[in-house]
C-alpha cells in the first residue's frame, strides 16, 4: 500500500468505529487483529492484508468497498 492509500484506509476504518459507537479495542477483539497492530493501522503506520481489511468490514458489517479509497 502506498502511504496515502493506508491514510485513507485508516480514515475509512476509523471514521466507520467513530459512526457506530466503538473503539479499536472492540474492534481488535472482533476482528482478531493484535491491538497493537490495528493501533498501528490506524495510525497510517502499517499495511493491511486483505484478509485482515476483509475481517474488519466483516466485524464493522460494512461492504468492503466503503473501506477502500
Amino acid at each position: 500500500m502506498t502511504t496515502e492509500v493506508r491514510r485513507v484506509v485508516a480514515g475509512a476504518v476509523a471514521s466507520e468505529l467513530e459512526r457506530q459507537g466503538h473503539e479499536a479495542r472492540w474492534l481488535s477483539t472482533h476482528a482478531g487483529i493484535e491491538a497493537g497492530d490495528l493501533e498501528r493501522v490506524l495510525r497510517s503506520q502499517r499495511d493491511l492484508t486483505v484478509s485482515e481489511l476483509a475481517r474488519i468490514a466483516r466485524a464493522l458489517e460494512v461492504p468492503i468497498v466503503r473501506l477502500l479509497p
